[in-house]
């Protein structure tokens, strides 16, 4: 019987997001901002899109909470570029924004929302995932959705190459002197960056706002408490948690 249920939810949601595209196309509103989602982004991400309701909204309440205009962000996981965008109209036209998205059929579209309202060369979109392994590349398996995916395991079938990026290498690339903010979904990869990177990494942050993943910690051999002194350990500080997103604040001292 919950299959009938599950199949008539499921249609109901793919015929109201083909009435939407018909009248309006790809374009979708969020928070005010026009934002373009293709046809090969999930039913249930439009559907959530055309209705209104909430979508990255624990990262983007905290992001706006701390971003003013002026900073510079480096946003690790772009996707499809929603959040991208509430971040670019809320820092101003040059602030410089590095976004890191590892799926390449996501490229396009991340940089076309990314880049709304930015002057020329102030958002880059970089192809890969963040990463600490010995080698240039690495496997990454997208989902069905096509608009997330993970490095990939042995489990997983379709797979890609892509390069391999560290923190270290963008903080390098933030103009100096300046306030400069972290946003973090990178579906588990998170714990690695915060193992691996030293203290002096997330100097350059004055906050952090980080998506977790404990399902994916625990696969690893890890633990979400293991993670949080992790983040004690480089300066961190917790100032608030929404489910599984967190805000963070770096001390220097």
């Amino acid at each position: 019987m919950s299959s009938i249920f599950t199949y008539i939810r499921d249609f109901k949601k793919r015929r109201a997001v083909e009435i939407y595209c018909k009248k309006f196309g790809d374009t979708f509103t969020i928070n005010g901002l026009d934002i373009s989602v293709p046809k090969t982004v999930s039913v249930g991400i439009r559907y959530l899109l055309l209705k209104k309701r909430p979508y990255e909204s624990e990262e983007m309440s905290f992001a706006l909470s701390v971003l003013k205009n002026g900073t510079n962000v480096v946003e690790l996981g772009g996707s499809i570029g929603v959040l991208s965008r509430v971040i670019r109209n809320k820092i101003g036209l040059t602030a410089k924004h590095f976004i890191v998205e590892a799926n390449p059929n996501l490229l396009t579209i991340c940089k076309s929302n990314s880049t709304r309202g930015a002057e020329v060369s102030a958002t880059e979109v970089i192809h890969g995932a963040i990463a600490y392994v010995e080698t240039k590349t690495l496997a990454f398996a997208t989902d069905e959705s096509e608009h997330s995916g993970k490095i990939a395991s042995l489990e997983d079938s379709n797979t890609i190459n892509v390069p391999v990026i560290q923190l270290s290498n963008l903080t390098k690339q933030l103009p100096k002197n300046q306030e400069a903010i972290l946003i973090c979904d990178i579906e588990g990869g998170e714990y690695e960056m915060f193992l691996n990177e030293p203290r002096t990494t997330f100097q350059f942050f004055s906050y952090a706002v980080v998506e977790i993943h404990p399902k994916v910690f625990k696969k690893m051999g890890h633990t979400e408490e293991g993670f949080f002194e992790l983040l004690y350990s480089k300066n961190f500080s917790l100032v608030q948690r929404n489910k599984n997103v967190l805000l963070l604040k770096f001390s220097k001292n």
